[in-house]
């Protein structure tokens, strides 16, 4: 690979979150920067929202060169995504929410790991708040995601999220992200499967990078976003990625009296749930979030 001179920028997607998008500028104009300084952009693309975010952004004053972008009407994820993409100047592309907020050290962390480690991608650590405090337990659980690797190990393509990482400019070049994916979920997981393909053994963890996803959504809400992703996105993955999801239950995906089966999955998960039992609540929630998954896409499937 050429090498290109280290800087980044830093890519922000939101829809809807002028509240929260304040306190991430904020959290940018406080991160701390790596010596030699490297040069540092910072874009922000829209999805539509009607609640000014973007005029919000244009507004602020922030101690890095940026630029905002927007959309006429909700487009999704990926379609914003890409824009940021198109318009990035630099070297190494740092992925963010607006609904996120930024440990100071977060950047120095990466440029750390980029000048130390071989790597094409790099992870940080994601730090949830909920107030539904049993699942934001689960969601920072030592066994979940980023979470179960120490700094700078190779991880596996499925951990690879744009809540907080940073992939270098040249596989964008490669791999394109999948525009058939326009509901909730699903474009990490297509992106970084092609990725691994392309470019094995180049993801890295780099747990001390460290951001703050305030507000998360708690169990019920998410549970209802990921029957979405089950009906309308998971249609579109490949079969690699629909075998990973499912597991054993991708056997036997065709066989339409599941579908009631997942249903009282999901009901007797909820009756378990509200027991807050400390040594099985991880399980509870790991099966409720893959029987949502499951039920949306056998509803789809009738």
């Amino acid at each position: 690979m050429k090498h290109f001179p280290l800087s980044v920028s830093l890519i922000v997607i939101g829809y809807n979150t002028k509240i929260s998008l304040k306190s991430l500028l904020i959290s940018i104009n406080r991160l701390a920067l790596p010596a030699p300084t490297v040069p540092l952009e910072v874009l922000y693309i829209d999805d539509g929202s009607k609640d000014g975010s973007l005029e919000f952004f244009n507004n602020f004053k922030l101690k890095f060169k940026k630029r905002g972008c927007g959309f006429d009407s909700n487009v999704g994820r990926v379609a914003v995504t890409n824009r940021g993409v198109v318009l990035a100047n630099n070297t190494w592309f740092w992925f963010v929410r607006s609904n996120i907020t930024l440990d100071k050290n977060a950047l120095i962390e990466f440029v750390n790991s980029i000048n130390a480690f071989t790597a094409l991608a790099f992870m940080g650590k994601i730090v949830y708040s909920s107030g539904d405090l049993v699942f934001e337990k689960y969601l920072n659980n030592n066994k979940r995601g980023i979470n179960c690797y120490s700094h700078n190990d190779y991880i596996h393509y499925k951990n690879l999220l744009f809540g907080n990482s940073i992939i270098h400019f040249s596989v964008f070049n490669k791999i394109k992200l999948n525009h058939k994916l326009i509901k909730y979920g699903g474009e990490e997981l297509d992106f970084s499967f092609l990725f691994n393909q392309s470019f094995p053994m180049s993801m890295r963890a780099c747990s001390l990078s460290v951001v703050f996803r305030n507000n998360h959504p708690g169990l019920e809400e998410h549970l209802v976003r990921l029957t979405e992703f089950g009906k309308y996105n998971v249609q579109f993955l490949n079969n690699e990625n629909k075998a990973l999801l499912f597991g054993v239950f991708y056997i036997f995906i065709s066989l339409s009296f599941l579908r009631s089966f997942f249903v009282c999955c999901i009901f007797l998960m909820r009756v378990l749930y509200k027991f807050d039992l400390p040594f099985i609540n991880y399980y509870i929630i790991r099966f409720s979030l893959l029987c949502a998954v499951l039920r949306g896409y056998m509803v789809r499937s009738k």
